[in-house]
């Protein structure tokens, strides 16, 4: 009896036990959903990146190369060198141009400087002679063809050139138009001043003192270039004199030939 109750009551009410299940079940479903979607939603919130925070703090910041870590700072530092390092090629380039400029300049000048001390050497004429550069008697004569007697030496020796006699003190003229060559000691002759007057031809005054030029300058003729000085011990007996001779091409001439 209690089944058939039953059965009878089941049987009455199976459309609201159907929907009772469907409700049930759409439920469990929709709870399963939420679950799901809630884990989600925690999964993005994990994955959700702050663009206004940086991805990667600058001062652990490391570069790998060639498995070495180089720090931003590293890096920094080295381009810093690397600006000095071209500022510095760049000046010593600037100071080695000038420094060539300046060289140049110091060549072209004593180009010129020797152009014109050539321009002014090259001009002697011998038929225009040589003017005498002191008053006084011949002590020595010029002699390369037979020997003369030397007292101080007491020998007998050919003689290149004149001795002119002169008081210590006197003065000292320009025989020529020149340029002063070179000036020098001698053991024997004492200071020696020779002058270039062009064509090959060059004048030696020694046994001076008082030298009033230096290498290189211009000297016109009967301009005063030195004073007769003491004469060394190699002539002491011969007297103070001027020593004088001319050279053509390197070799000594008779300056007898050229004096007016």
């Amino acid at each position: 009896m209690e089944k058939e109750k039953i059965s009878k009551y089941i049987k009455g009410k199976e459309f609201y036990f159907v929907l009772l299940l469907s409700l049930i079940t759409v439920f469990a479903v929709s709870a399963i959903m939420i679950l799901n979607n809630s884990d989600n939603d925690d999964e993005n919130k994990k994955n959700i990146v702050d663009l206004n925070e940086p991805l990667v703090n600058e001062d652990d910041l490391d570069i790998v190369v060639d498995n070495e870590r180089l720090d931003i700072d590293s890096l920094e530092n080295e381009e810093d060198k690397l600006e000095v390092s071209s500022n510095k090629v760049d000046n010593t380039e600037v100071i080695d141009e000038n420094i060539e400029e300046e060289t140049v300049s110091v060549m072209s000048s004593d180009v010129k400087d020797d152009t014109n001390v050539s321009a002014v050497a090259l001009s002697f004429d011998p038929s225009n002679g040589l003017s005498w550069p002191i008053n006084g008697e011949i002590l020595i004569d010029y002699s390369m063809d037979q020997t003369v007697y030397f007292e101080t030496l007491n020998k007998y020796e050919c003689n290149p050139a004149l001795f002119i006699k002169a008081m210590i003190g006197d003065e000292v003229k320009s025989a020529a138009k020149g340029i002063v060559k070179e000036i020098s000691n001698d053991a024997y002759l004492g200071n020696v001043l020779t002058i270039d007057i062009g064509d090959g031809y060059e004048i030696v005054y020694a046994q001076i003192e008082d030298i009033l030029v230096t290498t290189g300058d211009k000297v016109e003729p009967e301009q005063i270039i030195a004073k007769v000085a003491e004469p060394t011990n190699f002539y002491k007996n011969e007297g103070s004199h001027l020593y004088f001779k001319v050279l053509k091409d390197g070799n000594p001439i008779n300056p007898n030939n050229l004096l007016q």
